[in-house]
């Protein structure tokens, strides 16, 4: 992937995690769940080792919509939860009323 490269030349690591995280999220709307998962594992790995909390939200938001279609119905919410909190923390209100909804169609 293009963007993926341009990041690394550059070494920016936010940008390579947040393209990861958006390919992960495709994967998932196409149904390719086996290839979402180790994608948004290492996705939320690296958010979390750079202790990036925006990332980390997206992240958990993304697990939480892989969760959600593989039937886990409580861990997408435990994690759909967890991403909201972070939302809120970051006063990212859009994101966390996006999250909230997103909860309210798993309940």
């Amino acid at each position: 992937n293009q963007a993926i490269d341009l990041a690394e030349t550059i070494g920016w690591k936010r940008a390579i995690n947040m393209v990861k995280n958006w390919l992960a999220d495709i994967a998932v709307k196409q149904g390719n769940l086996k290839e979402a998962k180790p994608m948004l594992e290492e996705c939320l790995r690296v958010a979390e080792e750079n202790s990036d909390k925006c990332s980390i939200a997206f992240c958990k938001e993304s697990m939480a919509f892989l969760e959600n279609k593989n039937g886990n119905l409580q861990e997408a919410i435990r994690l759909a939860n967890l991403a909201y909190e972070n939302f809120i923390s970051l006063g990212m209100l859009i994101e966390a009323e996006a999250t909230r909804l997103f909860i309210e169609t798993i309940k």
